[in-house]
This record gives structure tokens, sequence and C-alpha cells, in this order.
């Protein structure tokens, strides 16, 4: 795990009412841009870190129900995504 990643895991809040965004992240973090924060999300999410996130920024869970209504939200985006790409599938058929 790279020092960004145990930066990040170590300034995460706990919980929903509290999150923390990437740009206050990057600043903490000392790294230039905001992509470089949010690609090391994704990267730590993709080894099994649980880091969910809000409109408002990110957080490790308090509890079981914070999980569900993130988890609730990405199948919700994907159905939409999925939607999207329909027509442009189809329209390369």
């Amino acid at each position: 795990m790279s020092r960004l990643d145990k930066q990040i895991l170590s300034l995460l809040p706990t919980g929903a009412d509290d999150p923390i965004t990437a740009a206050e992240l990057k600043n903490l973090c000392g790294v230039t841009r905001v992509r470089d924060i949010t690609f090391a999300i994704h990267l730590l999410r993709k080894q099994g870190q649980v880091i969910l996130s809000n409109g408002q920024g990110y957080f490790k869970p308090a509890d079981k129900q914070e999980i569900r209504s993130f988890v609730r939200t990405m199948r919700s985006r994907q159905r939409e995504i999925a939607e999207a790409t329909r027509s442009a599938v189809k329209a390369l058929k």
C-alpha cells in the first residue's frame, strides 16, 4: 500500500454525517490533482477497501445501513449508465 493510500485511509471520517471531499483530501495529502485522489480511491476500492461516497464526499461506513444506501445508489447509477449505453450500442449494429 502506498503512502498516499495510507494517508487517504487515515483521513477518511467514519459515517455519512461528515464526509471529506476529494479536494480536501488533495490538500491534506499534498498532491496536485484531485484526479490523483479519486484514482487512488478507485484502486483502494478495487483492493477491497470499503470507501463510501455521497454527493458531499467520501467516508468509511458507520453501519450496514450506510453500506446498503451506497449499494442502492451505485446500482441505480449502473442501470442509468446501461440505459444511456443502449442507444449507442444499437447504433453500432
